[in-house]
């Protein structure tokens, strides 16, 4: 096995491994970012060996580059959901202290409902 056929094996492995972790919904984005750095280091060996001379065959092409692509595309859309549910709980969080901020000297209050001290 060439060192190229097994730089392909490895960076298929490694995508297998960023989709599930980041398939989990609890999962931690420092171990994302070690298999992001593990997989850009992988695929700058190939790259090497390419520029080298080293050709890709079509079944390595098949096997394992077309495989890792199709897999870095669902990772794709698994970030951008991610990120978009971040987003929408930073949005949350800065309505929530732009509502206490407003209304911190109004007396007691329950998030912007007000309590008539009338009697």
């Amino acid at each position: 096995m060439s060192s190229l056929t097994s730089l392909c094996e490895r960076l298929l492995e490694t995508t297998l491994k960023l989709e599930a972790v980041v398939s989990q919904s609890d999962s931690d984005a420092e171990l994302w970012s070690a298999l992001l750095e593990e997989r850009e280091g992988i695929m700058d060996q190939i790259s090497q060996l390419l520029s080298a001379g080293e050709e890709l065959s079509a079944t390595m092409r098949e096997q394992y580059v077309e495989k890792a692509d199709e897999v870095n595309r669902r990772i794709r859309s698994h970030m951008t959901a991610r990120k978009d549910a971040v987003h929408d709980q930073i949005v949350q969080l800065q309505r929530t202290k732009q509502v206490r901020r407003h209304y911190a000297n109004s007396g007691p209050n329950g998030y912007g409902a007000f309590f008539d001290k009338r009697k």
